[in-house]
């Protein structure tokens, strides 16, 4: 056997949104006793969560609702299917994903140091207007955000949530 000693319980959960097929374990802490409040283990939740599925950022940050950006991703990874585009290579598949990582870089973090966070972002929605051009319209999204933030006006309006 082990000793008694050399015993440690690791606490987790197993959690998932309603209607989501897959949990995910959250690790919480090690000890005698259960080691976290609700409120912890929710937020442990919710980091995980954005961490694996994290092309839901741009919704959580300027919805306070991820959930909106899981259904559109979901939406669209049909609708691309549907239309037949994967096995195409089409510059959409590629230029898509570009111009979202251009758009949660560029308006992430504090405003008045955003320099290279622009500029990677820039770099990133150029790439997608090689691509094919229109993807560069993140660009015009990136640069309304960025006055708005300058201008101290939220950059887009908080919209009432139906749950």
């Amino acid at each position: 056997g082990v000793p008694e000693d050399a015993v440690v319980f690791r606490f987790g959960v197993d959690a998932r949104y309603s209607g989501q097929g897959n949990e995910i374990t959250i690790w919480v802490g090690e000890g005698d006793a259960w080691p976290a409040t609700a409120a912890e283990v929710t937020a442990a939740f919710e980091s995980e969560y954005r961490r694996i599925y994290g092309m839901t950022i741009l919704t959580g940050r300027w919805w306070d609702d991820a959930r909106i950006g899981l259904v559109a991703g979901a939406f669209y990874a049909v609708v691309h299917a549907q239309l037949d585009f994967w096995h195409t290579a089409q510059p959409e598949t590629f230029g898509g994903m570009l111009t979202v990582a251009g758009i949660v870089i560029g308006t992430a973090g504090d405003h008045n140091r955003a320099n290279w966070r622009y500029i990677a972002a820039g770099c990133l929605l150029g790439a997608a207007g090689l691509l094919k051009p229109p993807l560069a319209g993140g660009g015009a999204v990136l640069a309304l955000w960025a006055a708005a933030s300058l201008m101290t006006i939220s950059p887009l309006p908080r919209l009432p949530m139906i749950v």
